[in-house]
């Protein structure tokens, strides 16, 4: 299963498609959950009737909501097998996927230059956003 809440919509349906093809490549399916509001996140019986009571065996869990030690802390305590994507809490110690961002700005800006461009700005995501 795959949980989000992501304003981003162009990001969400972009890493829909991938898992959705890794999942059908594997023979597995990807069922999509509705988002977790805020209230929910700490509500340990509502998020095991929501998953481990269901069909889904294992979880998705991508920004912002990965970034989140409450729903973290509450899905470690409900044994339900899950990975995270994005940049780490410090005290999540679980399976994580990440990318190296710093790395990633860099070769994006040298291939700017290299395109002869010499005026560079950066935009900001969200303040909540763990990097930015």
């Amino acid at each position: 299963g795959l949980v989000y809440r992501n304003p981003s919509y162009g990001y969400l349906s972009e890493f829909l498609i991938g898992a959705l093809n890794a999942c059908r490549e594997l023979g597995h399916y990807l069922v999509v959950e509705e988002p977790i509001v805020d209230e929910q996140i700490s509500d340990l019986e509502l998020i095991e009737r929501r998953f481990r009571d269901s069909s889904i065996q294992s979880l998705i869990v991508v920004p912002p909501l990965s970034e989140n030690p409450k729903l973290i802390d509450t899905l470690e305590k409900t044994g339900i097998s899950f990975v995270c994507i994005g940049p780490p809490l410090e005290t999540y110690k679980g399976p994580l996927i990440k990318m190296d961002e710093e790395l990633a700005a860099h070769e994006m800006t040298e291939f700017l230059f290299g395109l002869g461009h010499k005026r560079i700005a950066l935009i900001k995501g969200p303040a909540e956003n763990k990097k930015k």
